[in-house]
């Protein structure tokens, strides 16, 4: 099945489910034309890879050492305050996307992926 990059909020694919702007998504083709048209998906990139529903916010972070959280808090201008394990700084930085502003969540997952870089 095709991947798909999700835009806007979708809820409901899954009982109690909902996909979060940025996840990558498994949806079969005939589904998602109607969807790609209202502009709520849009073809994934030929690398990527589905995030079975994660919020693709979390998935990131989860991949950061405490270092590169911190380098990833600075970029974006985040005040840890006295935030020093890694849970804690995770959690500030997940709190301070808007994850209903599928350009949000695409621009902080490419700070995530620079600071995983550095």
């Amino acid at each position: 099945m095709p991947l798909y990059t999700v835009l806007t909020r979708l809820l409901g694919r899954e009982p109690k489910g909902e996909d979060l702007p940025g996840s990558v998504i498994e949806l079969d083709e005939d589904d998602a034309i109607e969807l790609v048209a209202l502009g709520a998906l849009e073809p994934a990139p030929d690398d990527a890879v589905a995030t079975d529903g994660s919020d693709p916010i979390d998935a990131a972070l989860a991949q950061l050492s405490v270092k590169q959280l911190k380098a990833l808090a600075v970029a974006a201008q985040l005040d840890l305050g006295t935030a020093t394990k890694k849970p804690d700084i995770q959690q500030l930085l997940a709190n301070s996307v808007d994850r209903d502003d599928a350009d949000q969540v695409a621009a902080f997952i490419v700070m995530a992926e620079a600071a995983k870089a550095a």
